[in-house]
């Protein structure tokens, strides 16, 4: 049974939400009043102070049932959201597409078989699945083989336009970042290749692979030369369709590896399907690219988890990729999209219209981007109006372990936190639910930016400017104050 259709006993949907007829309810603003003789938290201004944060600070605390605003700070200003945009993503792609909607991979042919020749054609189909690997494509291969296929007198075509081919999510961030890949309708390992190499005498050993835990297919389409030489760590160039990477000699000490993007996902994962299958007993020359789906008979298919389970995983591990597919694939269900910024745009009128966000600007759906903003208000909006109409999407969210304002974790608190966190170079953010005794929900958001510090700092060959580790440092620390302040105060949890 589906995560979503699970029957939770004694929950009743009391609150429906209609358009945004609930999502633009005021809210109330109150001042919390402590109890006579108790020991009052900590102020904001000093939590600031104590933790030495330097930057922008938006926040808002609001209970979700009555909307009432137990703090806020700054909370009409616009911030960039970072990764924290991919709770609104979730919302939109389980909106869009429903929980049990799943990404299907076949591979088909075009031709007559006779024996064990295939006299024609393999057609690898892709729609999208952000999760698809190596193992996967095993896994298509060993069907191929089991309907008694070893050998292919055509090529493998390959159709990846189920979505926009893109190079990547956002032109800004360092060339070198996995995180930054390329998109289109056929991804294959988060569309990432492993570089690794080893000291082999006065040189290095290296190679580059779609390594799974089965098997660990050469790519020939992206490549890594080592030079002597000053400069930046990573450079990159397209050579005629191949990645071309060239690193620093000296900045790979005795032997690693880490992965780089692809910038052709389509053609990679068509590349790397194709030693698979040879590995695998069936033998076919070349690929290329179709620009249509030709009528095909199935051998071959591969399920996507649920996009609910795809939607946990992203907010978990923050996956960009998985993000901007789920965006893309929800845009689509509504009409034809060719960029990110088209798509995030109309996730943006969604949020307005479904979730209240009334000035929000979205340029993509991970994140990634530092042109997306977002308010407190509108952040928290959002989250109230998700709850109302779905209380369960709180589990959908990565628990946040309770800690006390000197970190330490509270093994036996009597609150839960469920949030997604958010990361760029000098900002920091955090937005979920804290959750009480008897379910007691209060929403609630921490945004946190030195936007002039980023903007000096920002150099593509860089990954970590200098300053921004402290900051992140800092941020985060004074994210747990404030959590521990909230948990304190008596309209809360009644402390």
């Amino acid at each position: 049974m589906s995560f979503y259709r699970s029957v939770i006993q004694g929950l009743a949907l009391t609150v429906c939400l209609v358009g945004s007829a609930v999502a633009n309810a005021p809210m109330v603003s109150e001042r919390p009043v402590a109890r006579p003789g108790s020991t009052p938290p900590p102020s904001l201004e000093r939590i600031i102070d104590s933790t030495r944060f330097d930057g922008d600070l938006g926040v808002a605390l609001v209970d979700v049932a009555t909307g009432t605003i137990i703090e806020a700070r700054n909370a009409e200003q616009a911030f960039a959201p970072a990764s924290v945009t991919k709770a609104i993503t979730a919302m939109y792609a389980l909106d869009k597409l429903g929980e049990d909607f799943r990404f299907v991979t076949t591979v088909g042919m075009v031709g007559t078989q006779q024996g064990s020749v295939l006299d024609g054609d393999l057609v690898l189909i892709g729609t999208g699945d952000p999760t698809l690997d190596t193992d996967d494509l095993i896994g298509l291969a060993d069907q191929i083989k089991a309907a008694g296929i070893t050998s292919v007198t055509g090529r493998l075509s390959y159709y990846d336009g189920a979505l926009p081919r893109l190079r990547e999510i956002d032109d800004q961030q360092p060339s070198y970042v996995g995180y930054n890949p390329a998109i289109s309708g056929l991804n294959l390992n988060y569309n990432r290749v492993y570089f690794e190499w080893k000291r082999q005498g006065s040189g290095f050993e290296t190679s580059v692979d779609a390594r799974s835990d089965i098997m660990r297919p050469k790519v020939s389409m992206a490549r890594v030369g080592i030079s002597d030489r000053a400069g930046p760590v990573f450079t990159y160039e397209n050579r005629d369709g191949v990645d071309a990477w060239n690193v620093r000699q000296s900045a790979l000490g005795n032997g690693g590896g880490r992965w780089l993007p692809v910038r052709d996902a389509g053609r990679y994962t068509a590349d790397v399907f194709v030693q698979v299958l040879r590995a695998r007993g069936v033998s076919v020359s070349r690929t290329d690219r179709i620009a249509q789906i030709p009528p095909v008979y199935i051998l071959a298919k591969h399920d996507s988890a649920p996009v609910v389970s795809l939607v946990q995983d992203m907010l978990k591990y923050s996956t960009n990729l998985t993000a901007e597919v789920l965006g893309l694939r929800s845009s689509l269900q509504e009409r034809q999209v060719e960029s990110l910024a088209a798509s995030a745009a109309l996730m943006q009128d969604w949020s307005a219209q479904r979730l209240g966000m009334q000035a929000a600007r979205f340029v993509d759906h991970s994140g990634l981007g530092d042109q997306t903003r977002v308010s407190p208000l509108d952040m928290v909006r959002a989250l109230r109006a998700k709850h109302l109409n779905d209380p369960r999407f709180v589990d959908v969210l990565k628990p946040i372990p309770v800690r006390d304002a000197k970190g330490t974790v509270q093994g036996a608190a009597e609150y839960s936190i469920q949030a997604k966190t958010g990361t760029l170079n000098f900002v920091s953010t955090l937005a979920g639910y804290l959750v009480g005794p008897d379910a007691k929900t209060f929403a609630f958001v921490i945004f946190g930016q030195n936007m002039d510090q980023r903007m000096k700092t920002m150099d593509p060959l860089v990954e970590q400017p200098k300053g921004s580790k402290t900051f992140n440092i800092r941020a985060k620390v004074l994210q747990r104050h404030l959590l521990a302040r909230w948990a304190q105060l008596p309209e809360v949890f009644g402390q």
